[in-house]
């Protein structure tokens, strides 16, 4: 290449050889290092979380990728656990209006049976000695002989009043099979970390059935938007499906959205992430048909009523020619394009992210027409940059039964 020839620019959905070091930041750590969650602080800074040595590994980036080593307790980390010498595991970071941070996760020694937990960090990565810890009882106690009770991962969503809610949830079940509950729960923390009593503990049953909870998110009159899961049993068979609730600020179940208060899909399938943006609920999940599974994405107005600007109303869906297909993240980018990301599995585990038009449409200039399947590994997290619009993953690289490497990817948008 002469001195004058140019490099062939990258294209959208591939990596931006610009961030980090060729599109990737190389997180120094030991053998299972994995990295669970990724948020752009207000000063467009990247905070992310590795789960390592049975704690939580808090680094900051700058918006280019590049090290911040002004972030931390010592040389550019924090390491936190919730409880001291209890294994702590994270699932979502959150970044507030004034700086602060608030880590989500569980500790507990069970690996199945777990308190939820949050703490809150000062921007510079030091914790809150005001909001502090919180640790939540377990849903169940003492759990009941010849029962076991599973806690599934946390998440939560910041209100622009600045309150925290919490969801999770309990599945309590017989050990003989014959008994079985699973609950969503909400909570909500004002903020300076004090429980809101007139809130509560909400428990989340979409339309009546066994649920979990995936996601949650708020929309700009302060209505709740739940979303995950319910299983509906048929012959005795279990049938999950995705499902929507909404509540209003005040916890009470808005009948007015979707169906009772309700919404939820029409056929068995897998539930993936949701997002509330410019007061349209977007969601993902995957369905299988004739035994391969297609990703679908939907579109709902604030009402939950279908938004026919979207694929005409219905859901996308899309055949990524694999037998599995796990959404795991879904961002939108200011242009209002949608970009899902997950894993595949094929006997390899392989991440993909692709893009969705506003109208409803695979952007086929994204990737290789609209798809990337990167490279072996997890994905567990993805964001969009407000400034530069580049995309963000949290993810692991590394064979599905091999020794994985955490890294944070950068995508060009």
């Amino acid at each position: 290449m002469t001195a004058q020839a140019k490099k062939t620019p990258k294209k959208a959905g591939e990596l931006d050889e610009s961030f980090a070091e060729k599109g990737l930041i190389n997180i120094p750590s030991e053998s299972h290092g994995s990295t669970r969650c990724v948020v752009e602080t207000r000063q467009g800074k990247l905070v992310y979380v590795v789960y390592q040595g049975r704690a939580c590994w808090l680094r900051r980036a700058m918006a280019d990728g590049s090290d911040d080593p002004g972030f931390g307790q010592q040389e550019g980390v924090t390491k936190w656990q919730f409880e001291v010498n209890t294994e702590a595991r994270p699932t979502q970071l959150l970044a507030q209006a004034d700086g602060k941070l608030l880590l989500i996760g569980s500790t507990g020694s069970d690996p199945f049976m777990r308190r939820v937990a949050v703490t809150r960090f000062n921007e510079n990565g030091t914790p809150d000695l005001i909001f502090g810890t919180k640790i939540l009882p377990f849903p169940v106690d003492p759990v009941p002989p010849e029962h076991a009770l599973t806690t599934p991962a946390p998440v939560g969503c910041i209100s622009a009043d600045g309150q925290l809610l919490l969801a999770s949830g309990y599945l309590l079940s017989s050990l003989t099979g014959s008994f079985r509950e699973e609950v969503g729960l909400l909570h909500r923390f004002d903020a300076s970390g004090e429980p809101d009593l007139d809130f509560g503990t909400r428990k989340v049953r979409f339309n009546g059935e066994n649920s979990t909870i995936q996601s949650v998110d708020i929309l700009s009159d302060n209505r709740i938007v739940v979303f995950g899961s319910l299983d509906r049993p048929d012959q005795g068979q279990s049938n999950p499906r995705p499902a929507l609730a909404c509540y209003t600020p005040k916890g009470e179940l808005d009948r007015t959205f979707a169906t009772d208060g309700y919404w939820e899909a029409g056929d068995s399938s897998r539930q993936g992430q949701m997002q509330v943006y410019e007061d349209k609920v977007i969601f993902s999940s995957s369905r299988t048909i004739d035994d391969v599974d297609n990703l679908v994405v939907n579109r709902l107005l604030a009402d939950g009523s279908v938004d026919l600007s979207f694929n005409g109303g219905v859901a996308v869906l899309i055949d990524l020619k694999v037998p599995s297909v796990f959404p795991m993240s879904i961002a939108v980018q200011s242009d209002r394009k949608i970009v899902v990301a997950g894993i595949t599995f094929d006997g390899q585990q392989v991440l993909f992210w692709l893009r969705i038009s506003e109208a409803g449409v695979v952007d086929k200039g994204f990737a290789d027409q609209g798809v990337s399947r990167y490279a072996e590994g997890y994905l567990s997290d993805g964001i969009v940059q407000r400034e530069s619009g580049r995309i963000i993953f949290a993810a692991d690289l590394g064979p599905y039964l091999g020794e994985k490497h955490p890294k944070v990817i950068g995508v060009q948008s």
